[in-house]
């Protein structure tokens, strides 16, 4: 090979190399979308998108019960993905975890007593996926709403958590409906 077909030969690799370890890590996907069966909820539906570093990464979440003036509905979605990783354990389960902020809005009440409730909170969200290990998938998704938030007392008083300093509550199931898929090929 002469010196100048070596040269571009290097700058060749070099660059299929560099085009190649951003695709390795593009194969970190989470995704996951349906229903789960939470206790004490009527409904409870969520769904979440994560895969890199990527702006159109989200998770969401819609859960209603109770019944008559105890009657709710919330809303969840994402404002900003901080994080996420995934465990990828052979034979066994994989799963990601995903934590950020998103905007909870509660509406209380039913016919024209609505009550809306919005706030910006913490949250971080687990999704377990049981297709090699079998079993059912699981959700859970952990939010902390302020201390003196209608949101968290309405979870407290349901039986989700407590508050103290913050309202911690963890809404949690296995998926009844939907599929949580967690992949990783090389890199990290």
């Amino acid at each position: 090979m002469r010196k100048g077909t070596t040269v571009g030969f290097i700058v060749a690799v070099a660059g299929v190399l560099l085009t190649t370890m951003p695709s390795v890590y593009a194969n970190h996907v989470a995704t996951g979308s349906e229903a789960y069966a939470v206790p004490r909820l009527g409904l409870s539906r969520f769904q979440f998108v994560v895969a890199r570093e990527d702006p159109t990464n989200f998770v969401q979440s819609a859960m209603a019960g109770g019944g008559g003036p105890m009657s709710f509905q919330t809303f969840m979605i994402s404002t900003a993905i901080v994080s996420f990783t995934i465990v990828d354990e052979p034979d066994e389960t994989r799963k990601v975890t995903i934590t950020g902020e998103l905007e909870s809005t509660t509406v209380l009440g039913v016919g024209p007593d609505l009550l809306p409730f919005t706030e910006l909170v913490p949250f971080t969200a687990i999704g377990v996926d049981k297709a090699i290990s079998g079993g059912a998938d699981r959700f859970s998704l952990a939010v902390a709403y302020s201390a003196n938030s209608a949101q968290g007392e309405l979870f407290e008083s349901l039986g989700f958590g407590t508050c103290t300093a913050t309202c911690t509550m963890t809404f949690e199931g296995p998926v009844t409906r939907g599929d949580i898929f967690v992949h990783t090929s090389g890199g990290d």
